[in-house]
């Protein structure tokens, strides 16, 4: 079973041992970053699904760091966690992008909620790219079908008229033996193609309801 991965970024080491400590036991795959540097540096090197930052640190702030981190992977949740919260701040990280705002001191149930619904968020949304993949498939698989069956009607149509015209021919009073033989020459080889047009279109009919893809 793959794991979530989680990377905590604070300049406490109280913080990020409580929460490396709390997402490990709950079976998540987790890492501590002390610096931005650090964990910007982790964010290139791996993929993480949820990143849980402080918003004021010494080098770089928990805004930069979010702002960097959707660059390098929009998919990426973040939650800021902060000492100093404003509404003006929470409004401006949500905006970048941010999934949630915590203030410390934090509750770990609290914490834990938010993280299980980046997830839920993470999963909804491959959910919603494989509905629609599947849709894409479908569709392309249906303008494959109207495409075969219209070529399919062409040729047909085409070998019908010249069936009915050389029998109309040998029909006509007057009709010349030979001319007659030479329209059932022709009537019997566009027979042989029309034949040939609808084996084709039953093997193409077996393999789509195989689940496959002909050529056309």
């Amino acid at each position: 079973m793959v794991k979530n991965r989680i990377l905590v970024l604070d300049d406490e080491e109280i913080i990020q041992q409580l929460l490396v400590r709390t997402f490990s036991e709950d079976r998540y795959q987790v890492e501590a970053a002390e610096d931005s540097d650090a964990a910007l540096k982790r964010m290139k090197e791996e993929l993480f699904d949820i990143l849980i930052t402080d918003l004021r640190m010494p080098k770089v702030s928990g805004m930069d760091v979010l702002k960097e981190v959707k660059r390098i992977n929009p998919h990426t949740e973040v939650i800021i966690i902060t000492g100093y919260p404003t509404i003006e701040t929470a409004v401006e990280a949500v905006k970048m992008g941010a999934f949630d705002f915590i203030c410390k001191p934090f509750d770990l149930e609290q914490m834990k909620t938010a993280v299980g619904k980046c997830l839920e968020k993470q999963k909804f949304a491959v959910e919603q790219l494989d509905q629609a993949q599947s849709q894409l498939a479908q569709d392309d698989k249906i303008a494959t079908i109207r495409k075969f069956a219209s070529k399919i009607a062409h040729d047909i149509n085409n070998s019908l008229m010249i069936i009915l015209g050389n029998a109309q021919l040998s029909l006509m009073e007057g009709a010349k033996e030979e001319e007659v033989r030479n329209s059932l020459r022709i009537i019997f080889d566009e027979c042989q193609k029309a034949k040939s047009i609808v084996q084709r279109q039953l093997k193409f009919a077996r393999h789509q309801g195989q689940g496959g893809k002909d050529d056309v």
